[in-house]
Parts: structure tokens; sequence; C-alpha cells
């Protein structure tokens, strides 16, 4: 038997409604700052490239984690729409993760 993923419409919010364990949002924000862009171990023991950038909206900043080649071709000053966007808490912050099942646009 397949099992096929379901995909619901996500739910748009902005970067001060965002709480931890969030999961399909939309966003759209600026990149202000790329953090870091380095290798991590995933808790399965798969090395993952990830990209930190800071964002902001109108109506805050955050950290948006990128996982694998979605970072690419982000860049400083870019903005972007994200769509099936998820939240984790990393050392008390809550940061957006941007996965294997998102999508971006680039305005």
């Amino acid at each position: 038997m397949v099992r096929r993923r379901k995909y619901y419409s996500s739910k748009k919010v902005s970067l001060s409604g965002i709480r931890d364990h969030m999961r399909n949002i939309s966003l759209t924000v600026k990149v202000d700052k790329i953090l870091t862009s380095k290798y991590v171990t995933t808790r399965a023991g798969e090395r993952v490239k990830i990209k930190e950038a800071q964002v902001s909206d109108e109506s805050g900043s955050g950290i948006m984690v990128f996982w694998g080649e979605k970072g690419d071709n982000i860049n400083e000053g870019d903005v972007i729409d994200v769509r099936n966007a998820y939240t984790t808490s990393f050392r008390g912050e809550v940061r957006i993760n941007v996965g294997r099942y998102s999508k971006i646009t680039k305005h």
C-alpha cells in the first residue's frame, strides 16, 4: 500500500504570531542577514547542510533555518514567500524551519 502525503492549505502568519510547534505555516519575510551556513548531524545520524538567517516583517523579526538545498539561492535583502514551513524551539528560541516540503518564492 502506497501512502500519499496530504497537502493542506497553509495558514498565513506574521512573525509576531509565531509559536513553538506550529506546522504548515506561510509567511512573507525579508532576509536581513545570513547568520551561518554549516553542516549538522540530525538525530537520525544524517549529515545535512543548513543556512540560518535573520528575517523580518512588519510585525517583528526572527530566525529562519533553511534545510538542505533550500537556502542555496537565498541572499541578504531578498523578500521571500515561504509556504509549508514549521517551527521548533532551539536553545530557548523559536525558529522557523524551511524543510523538504516547503516552497520558497522570491519577489
